[in-house]
C-alpha cells in the first residue's frame, strides 16, 4: 500500500512538473505574439528598400539596413533586429514591408513571417502539446495496489 501511495505522489509531481515546463514555453510565446500583433495593428505599413547586400558571416545570417519614408515624406534608416538567414537574405534594391509608429516614425520594425509568427507558433506547440496531454489524462499510469505476502 505504501508503494502505491508513493506512485500516486510521483505521478502528481510528474504532472505538475510537465504543466510548469509547458507554461515556460506557452506564456512567453503568447506575450511575444500579443506584443507583435498589437504593435502591428497600431503601426503604419510602408515599403523599405534594402541598402546593403547581405554579409555572410560565421553565423550565416544577416541584418539588412533599409530606408523607408513616413506619410510626411521624411526618410528614415533602420537596421533590422531580425536575422535573415543567408538563403532568404534580401538583396540590395529589394523591397521589404516595414511597420512604423505614426506618432514616432523612427520606431519601426521589418515584418518577418518566420520570426514573428512561425517560430513563436512552433514554441507554443512545444508547450501546448504536453500541457494538453496532461490535462486530458493521456499521461497516466495504471496504479494498482501491490500484493504482499
Amino acid at each position: 500500500m505504501k508503494h502505491a501511495v508513493s506512485e500516486i505522489i510521483g505521478d502528481y509531481f510528474t504532472k505538475i512538473f510537465v504543466l510548469a515546463l509547458s507554461l515556460l514555453f506557452i506564456v512567453p510565446t503568447v506575450c511575444k505574439m500579443y506584443e507583435y500583433l498589437s504593435k502591428r495593428n497600431n503601426s503604419t505599413l510602408t515599403e523599405a528598400i534594402v541598402l546593403t547586400d547581405p554579409e555572410i558571416g560565421s553565423d550565416l545570417a544577416c541584418r539588412p539596413l533599409v530606408r523607408y519614408r513616413d506619410d510626411l515624406g521624411n526618410v528614415y534608416e533602420l537596421k533590422s533586429k531580425v536575422n535573415f538567414y543567408w538563403m532568404f537574405a534580401p538583396k540590395k534594391g529589394e523591397y521589404l514591408k516595414v511597420y512604423y509608429n505614426k506618432d514616432a516614425p523612427g520606431e519601426a520594425f521589418i515584418d518577418s513571417l518566420y520570426h514573428y509568427i512561425i517560430l513563436p507558433l512552433q514554441l507554443f506547440l512545444m508547450g501546448a502539446v504536453p500541457f494538453l496531454c496532461v490535462l486530458m489524462g493521456s499521461v497516466k499510469k495504471d496504479i494498482s495496489p501491490v500484493a504482499t505476502g
